[in-house]
């Protein structure tokens, strides 16, 4: 929810809350997800612009998954998983650089105006998000760079929990399917249960009250109504999500209560032992919101995906082990990527120098190989690793000199020793 200014009359001395090692354990780790999301292409906004125009900057708790944004648009409504970044970019005139804009957050957005920020204070969150893409793949990348940053500090046993809410109409037909559901049981269900079935039928699927798991368990499914295209991104998302060994758990009952998500929503949790029934911890959260941009003063939808980094769960997990981020190193290389079985696995490729320290420029949004090719040259690097449909099935990838237009094929097992190699 919106932070509060900190007062200039103020005279206390205000108490730190953490230790210095609880700091260096929440910078440590929003600095190593940081390190990992420039990797990938993700640039860091520091804070919202001031406020303007009503909207206000919100905070996304993982931990209770709700946050206010007050604006002329929403009319001071509650509003769960909000999005803080979708304000800078609609305020900062995003839209119009190239697409998609990947964008993170270390720690809350505070506006500008904000000159007092309570002293020694740590991150509690880590948010990446992509703006101005329909792509599957942009679904899949925000998962896969958090699951790489909770990788990176000592998390081995992590699956996403995941579901299809679909587009605008295969929400609105599974939503009359819900109500005539619930409706038949109404009188059966919990208080609270009661009034959301009259204005927010989806918030019935997060009851946890034991009286309600029975008819949560046997109600009508969202991806059982999904349209043709929902479908299809769905689809894809799984199979990204295959092609980089995620464990993940398609569940019916994970939704979004608000109508301006879309198609994807997910959970990052620690798989449990098998002899552990407790429910899974979990460490992050996200989703697809096309839909939001427009309630938030925007003239049309922009499509948006985004996730958010728990940081006081996940350093206070047992197997949290800090590990050091590591400094970025100028790219020389421009990695392209043609076709959709490529794509399924350019960020196993990608993953793969980024361990070796090789340091690359990519656009995995864009399908275009001359326009690839054309924005590798503007980029001045001399190199360029091509990866298509050929490539991928033979595990190989194409190097090509910018220069001189001679190439080169690899294997993808030998690429990084090859790079190391030949790119002094």
């Amino acid at each position: 929810m919106p932070k509060e200014k900190a007062s200039s009359k103020t005279t206390t001395k205000t108490k730190s809350k953490f230790s210095p090692s609880e700091l260096l354990k929440y910078h440590g780790f929003a600095e190593k997800a940081a390190e990992i999301a420039l990797y990938y292409g993700f640039t860091q906004l520091r804070a919202a612009q001031p406020d303007t125009q009503g909207a206000q900057s919100a905070t996304v708790k993982a931990a209770s998954k709700k946050a206010v944004v007050k604006s002329k648009q929403a009319s001071e409504e509650t509003i769960e998983g909000i999005s803080p970044i979708m304000h800078s970019y609609i305020e900062q005139g995003m839209q119009a650089l190239p697409q998609p804009v990947k964008l993170y957050c270390n720690g809350t957005l505070k506006h500008e105006e904000d000159k007092h920020p309570a002293p020694r204070s740590a991150p509690d969150e880590f948010t990446l998000e992509v703006l101005g893409s329909t792509r599957s793949i942009s679904d899949a990348m925000v998962i896969f760079v958090a699951i790489i940053a909770l990788r990176e500090v000592g998390f081995t046993n992590i699956f996403v929990d995941i579901n299809s809410l679909g587009d605008a109409e295969s929400r609105k037909e599974y939503q009359k399917q819900l109500l005539v559901y619930y409706r038949k049981v109404s009188s059966h269900l919990c208080t609270d249960c009661k009034h959301n079935l009259k204005s927010h039928v989806l918030a019935l699927l997060e009851c946890d009250k034991p009286q309600c798991q029975q008819f949560k368990e046997k109600a009508p499914q969202t991806i059982a109504h999904l349209s043709v295209e929902s479908k299809q991104h769905f689809k894809e998302v799984l199979e990204f999500l295959d092609a980089l060994n995620i464990v993940y758990r398609i569940n019916t009952n994970l939704v979004r209560g608000l109508d301006f998500y879309t198609h994807t929503v997910f959970e990052l949790a620690e798989m449990p032992s098998e002899d552990d029934n407790a429910t899974p911890e979990v460490f992050a959260v996200g989703g697809r919101y096309d839909g939001l941009a427009k309630k938030l003063g925007s003239k049309k939808d922009i499509p948006a995906v985004g996730c958010t980094l728990d940081l006081p769960k996940i350093v206070a997990s047992k197997h949290y082990k800090p590990s050091t981020a590591r400094a970025q190193k100028k790219a020389k290389i421009y990695f392209i990527q043609i076709g959709f079985e490529a794509k399924l696995k350019s960020m196993e490729v990608l993953e793969l120098l980024r361990t070796a320290r090789i340091q690359v420029i990519h656009a995995l949004a864009k399908d275009s190989l001359m326009q690839q090719l054309a924005t590798a040259e503007k980029s001045g690097v001399q190199h360029a690793i091509i990866f298509g449909q050929k490539e991928a099935i033979d595990g190989t990838v194409i190097i090509r000199n910018l220069d001189t237009r001679s190439q080169e094929i690899v294997k993808i097992k030998d690429l990084a020793d090859h790079i190391k190699r030949e790119m002094k």
